[in-house]
């Protein structure tokens, strides 16, 4: 199900902007393949044409994502990153958190040693 999000009155221009970008790449690249994103980490059966297919998605996410400027939104410009403020992030953070994985897609945080290598 898509999230239904507003803008809201009291934050700024930049925040509900950064809101509803992060909101429409979720609710259109990712929430409608969600189950196959994060398949192979949790079904045992998945084929390896499968896992194809959901690195080849995850890749198209990230590359949505870069367009659109969001990637690594903690990080400043210099290092490749959005450079977005703590507000910024923390109104980011509270639509990514509607999706399972939504963070690693964004360069949000890093999944290694915990079984969600997102890169592969």
């Amino acid at each position: 199900m898509a999230m239904n999000v507003q803008p809201i009155p009291t934050m700024s221009e930049r925040i509900n902007e950064i809101r509803g970008l992060t909101a429409e790449i979720v609710n259109r690249e990712i929430l409608p393949v969600e189950n196959l994103l994060w398949a192979s980490r949790t079904n045992p059966s998945v084929t390896d044409e499968d896992r194809k297919a959901a690195h080849d998605a995850r890749e198209h996410i990230r590359s949505v994502v870069k367009q659109a400027g969001l990637w690594a939104p903690h990080l400043p410009p210099e290092y490749g990153g959005a450079g977005l403020d703590f507000l910024e992030l923390a109104y980011m953070n509270e639509v990514l958190a509607y999706t399972v994985g939504g963070a690693a897609l964004f360069g949000v945080v890093v999944s290694h040693g915990i079984g969600w290598d997102f890169g592969n």
